[in-house]
This record gives C-alpha cells, sequence and structure tokens, in this order.
C-alpha cells in the first residue's frame, strides 16, 4: 500500500520532466552531419561554447583594463 502511493508520487513527479534535456536535432551538413546531430546536440554545445569564451574574455579584458588603471594611478 505504501509503496504503491510512494511509486505513484514518483511516477508523476517523473511525468513533469522532459523525456531528455537535449533537443536532438539532425544538422544540414551532409549524412555525417545527420548521424554527428541525432549523437550529440552539437548547435546547444557551440552556444554554451560561444557563451562560455566571451564571459572568459570579458572577464579578462576587464582584469587588464583594471591593471592599467592601476598603473597609471
Amino acid at each position: 500500500m505504501i509503496i504503491e502511493v510512494i511509486c505513484a508520487i514518483v511516477n508523476t513527479l517523473l511525468s513533469i520532466l522532459p523525456k531528455s534535456p537535449f533537443h536532438f536535432t539532425p544538422i544540414n551538413w551532409g549524412p555525417l552531419g545527420d548521424v554527428v546531430g541525432v549523437i550529440m546536440p552539437v548547435r546547444d554545445m557551440v552556444v554554451h561554447t560561444t557563451a562560455l569564451t566571451g564571459c572568459v574574455l570579458l572577464y579578462l579584458a576587464g582584469r587588464y583594463l583594471l591593471r592599467l588603471i592601476k598603473m597609471v594611478g
């Protein structure tokens, strides 16, 4: 009885979640791109890598600017 109630609660909670956190869609890069697009979410990876690289470059630029201000002041 108690186990069935716990299973029902867990199943209800799990039904809210998506089946996959990634969007696996084929890429229009020919037959190899279709296979790679199904295996790995390349577009999402490129977007996240670009955002991460931009944040790191912004941090380094700010750090360099603050060093220049410290040298002048």
